[in-house]
Formats: structure tokens, C-alpha cells, sequence
């Protein structure tokens, strides 16, 4: 996707998350996620959380990948 395969610190992960404007809450496997269109194809942010803080931020985007989780995005 034309990022690197890992980026570290607040600046960079915000400005990274930019591409991932008008994002919507979802669950993905029952914890929380975000999810996005680009291009016609969907995009989800992973979230995994330590405490009461997020400690990693995954990307997925391969849409075979995608086509299998057990996602739930809320409607409007």
C-alpha cells in the first residue's frame, strides 16, 4: 500500500490515519475496529488494547483477508 510495514509514535500513526477519513466504528471479533472504503474495496484498523490505552493499530486490507471476518459495522 505504499506505507511501511510498521510506523511508531503518535505524529506518525495520525498522519498515517488520515487516509482514513469518514471511518466507521465496528466490532471485529467482538473488540474494536474501524472500517473505511478505498477505491471500492473495504479497509479495517485492528485495534489491540492494553489497559485503557491502544498499543497496535493493524491494518488490513488484502480483500480476500477482509471477505472473512467476523465483522459487525453498525448502521446509520
Amino acid at each position: 500500500m505504499g506505507v511501511a510495514q510498521e510506523i511508531h509514535g503518535a505524529a506518525e500513526v495520525a498522519e498515517f490515519s488520515r487516509q482514513a477519513r469518514g471511518a466507521k466504528p465496528a466490532l471485529l471479533e467482538g473488540t474494536a475496529a474501524a472500517v473505511w472504503m478505498v477505491g471500492g474495496q473495504l479497509r479495517v484498523y485492528s485495534f489491540t488494547i492494553s489497559g485503557e490505552k491502544i498499543v497496535a493499530i493493524d491494518l488490513i486490507a488484502d480483500p480476500a483477508r477482509v471477505h472473512k471476518l467476523a465483522l459487525v459495522i453498525p448502521s446509520d
